[in-house]
């Protein structure tokens, strides 16, 4: 959530798998497509096969920094 702000300023990108709790918040350097599309991206190094495992569906909200987020996850 984030209040009125520049889409310029830092934010925390949240992770949360219902079922099983797991949590991730994540700073990424702005609230634009490109921040989330790279955290992801780190995720997935991070965790490799193992993200499918830990959160089995990611659904987003309508907002314009997720735009690229479905097209890449196909």
């Amino acid at each position: 959530m984030v209040g009125r702000r520049d889409s310029k300023e830092a934010v925390v990108l949240t992770l949360i798998e219902r079922i099983t709790d797991n949590y991730l918040a994540i700073h990424i350097p702005s609230k634009t497509s490109q921040a989330v599309m790279d955290a992801m991206k780190d995720l997935q190094s991070e965790y490799g096969n193992q993200l499918s495992n830990i959160f089995k569906t990611i659904t987003t909200d309508n907002g314009s920094e997720f735009e690229d987020f479905a097209e890449d996850q196909q």
